[in-house]
């Protein structure tokens, strides 16, 4: 369920260039300071080019009541370059584990704006997700099917984290209690899960904050 599919490959760990991990970090830093209503991002502990987000979905939306898990893999000299943006959980209006076209996105490297950071990268994913407009990796998913899958994404989110965990334990992110709630809400599955190893819409991956970003330690 998680192979992020032809054309879309993570570079290597250690590979990000001195400039890329100083500029990831300081979009981490922006991130947790300012956060983004219906965002939430955080990147993996071993390899600071692969990030996992979840989008909540917007109100007046057939999306509203679902959490889109997906994937942005940046470039090893990022910000120079774009990053690849892909979805994992369904949804209705992407398709899943497959390189998604934006102008924010390294489909279109020559709109490409060095100055946008990865809160500008996941807003634009998500008020693109809430248009209807065609595009490479796009769906024409009815309203109905969104609201289906809108309905079914707490499930499938907890399902492939399950089924990752069981092959590997370590495979959560540590959120506080209010961001375990902002995911799982208060229904079926918010209390199987323990702190501090809780997770973000439950990536394989597990997530230190003192590894990737010392400064942040505690």
């Amino acid at each position: 369920m998680l192979n992020l599919g032809p054309g879309v490959s993570v570079p290597a760990a250690g590979t990000a260039s001195s400039s890329a991990v100083r500029r990831l970090q300081k979009d981490y830093a922006k991130l947790m300071q300012d956060p983004v209503d219906g965002i939430k991002a955080l990147p993996n502990e071993d390899n600071i080019l692969e990030w996992h987000y979840c989008l909540r979905g917007s109100p007046d939306t057939p999306f509203y009541g679902g959490y889109y898990w997906g994937k942005v893999i940046f470039k090893e000299n990022f910000p120079w370059s774009p990053p690849a943006i892909t979805m994992i959980t369904p949804n209705g209006r992407f398709q899943t584990n497959t390189r998604l076209c934006l102008s924010i996105s390294d489909y279109h490297p020559e709109s490409w704006n060095p100055g946008w950071t990865v809160s500008a990268i996941l807003i634009g994913l998500h008020s693109f997700m809430n248009e209807n407009s065609p595009a490479a990796g796009s769906i024409a998913g009815t309203p109905q099917d969104q609201r289906m899958y809108a309905a079914a994404s707490k499930e499938f989110n907890v399902k492939v984290y399950n089924w990752n965990l069981a092959g590997n334990p370590h495979c959560n992110f540590f959120l506080t209690r209010d961001e375990e709630k902002w995911f799982l809400g208060h229904g079926r599955g918010a209390d199987k899960f323990h702190r501090p190893f809780i997770l973000l819409c439950f990536p394989p991956v597990f997530f230190c904050f003192s590894s990737i970003f010392p400064v942040f330690s505690y």
